[in-house]
């Protein structure tokens, strides 16, 4: 990863795909952080987790999780401020259709949705919290992301 990648909401549909094939790659938590911004270390938890110093305004953190465990690569979190995440319809028509997790996943004012991408041996995983919006007719309209978790694993 030597070019910094693009992350402005309007762009994550051709972002993440970018950041799956390099995270398949198995690149350390280090490159992936280099490819998204300045780097300094988690004040919450020195030594393990990275995050980027001065996301894009719309962010409210991004972090970088080194592999661990059986982790192939590391994983990367992109939290948003409340409204100011990508549209998760809009995502969709870049990524695939979302799959709704489990309604033990979901929380009271979240739901939580999933794309899974296939490249190779890898899968790409991008997990979602999604603002659920008061009224059922401003789903598409009004269904920021407040967050999504990229990793990939061996399937």
């Amino acid at each position: 990863m030597y070019t910094t990648l693009d992350l402005t909401p309007e762009t994550l549909g051709t972002t993440i795909p970018a950041l799956c094939m390099e995270l398949t790659k198995k690149p350390t938590a280090e490159a992936v952080a280099a490819s998204l911004g300045k780097v300094i270390p988690d004040p919450d938890n020195p030594g393990t987790i990275l995050l980027i110093a001065e996301p894009p305004a719309t962010y409210e953190r991004i972090q970088i999780h080194p592999a661990s465990g059986g982790d192939d690569a590391p994983r990367v979190t992109l939290s948003f401020k409340p409204g100011q995440g990508p549209s998760a319809t809009t995502l969709s028509n870049d990524l695939g259709a979302w799959q709704t997790m489990p309604v033990e996943e979901h929380s009271m004012d979240l739901d939580r949705l999933a794309i899974f991408q296939k490249s190779g041996v890898y899968t790409c995983r991008i997990l979602a919290a999604v603002e659920r919006p008061s009224k059922p007719a401003d789903r598409g309209s009004l269904d920021h992301v407040r967050e999504l978790r990229i990793s990939v694993f061996k399937w």
